[in-house]
C-alpha cells in the first residue's frame, strides 16, 4: 500500500512537467524565436564593433596604453 502512493504522485509529476514541455514547445518558443534571432544579431555587431576598435588601438597606440582602453595584452 505504502509503494502505491509514492508511485501515484510520481507519475502526476511526470504528466505535470510533460505537459508543461509541450506547452513551451508549442506557444514560448515560437515568441522567443524573433527575440532570439534579433539579439545574435546584436551580438554580432558588437563583436565585429569590439575587433575593429581592438585593432584600431593595438595599431594607433603603444602596447602600454592599452589597458586604458579595455584591451588585454596576451602576449
Amino acid at each position: 500500500m505504502n509503494q502505491m502512493m509514492t508511485i501515484l504522485p510520481q507519475r502526476e509529476l511526470f504528466l505535470v512537467i510533460i505537459g508543461a514541455v509541450t506547452y513551451i514547445a508549442l506557444f514560448v518558443v515560437p515568441l522567443l524565436q524573433p527575440k532570439v534571432k534579433h539579439m545574435n544579431e546584436v551580438l554580432s555587431t558588437v563583436k565585429t564593433t569590439y575587433a575593429e576598435a581592438k585593432k584600431a588601438i593595438k595599431g594607433y597606440y603603444p602596447q602600454e596604453c592599452w589597458a586604458d582602453y579595455g584591451v588585454p595584452d596576451k602576449r
